[in-house]
C-alpha cells in the first residue's frame, strides 16, 4: 500500500516536500496531529540542509 501519510512518517523526502500543512483541517480535534506533522516537516527539511550552508545576506 502506498500512503503519503505513512511515507511522510517514514521520512520520505518527496512526501515531506509535498506536505503543505493540510491535514483534516475541517476537524478541530486533528490540530494536535497537524501541529506534530508541521514540526516533523520542519525538522526533516532542516536536516536536509548541509551544515556548511550559509544563507546569503544583504537582501
Amino acid at each position: 500500500m502506498d500512503c503519503d501519510y505513512y511515507n511522510f512518517l517514514r521520512g520520505s523526502r518527496s512526501a515531506t516536500n509535498s506536505y503543505r500543512g493540510e491535514y483534516m483541517t475541517q476537524y478541530s480535534w486533528a490540530e494536535v496531529t497537524r501541529s506534530a506533522l508541521r514540526q516533523q516537516a520542519n525538522v526533516q527539511k532542516t536536516a536536509s540542509i548541509p551544515s556548511y550552508y550559509v544563507p546569503p545576506t544583504g537582501f
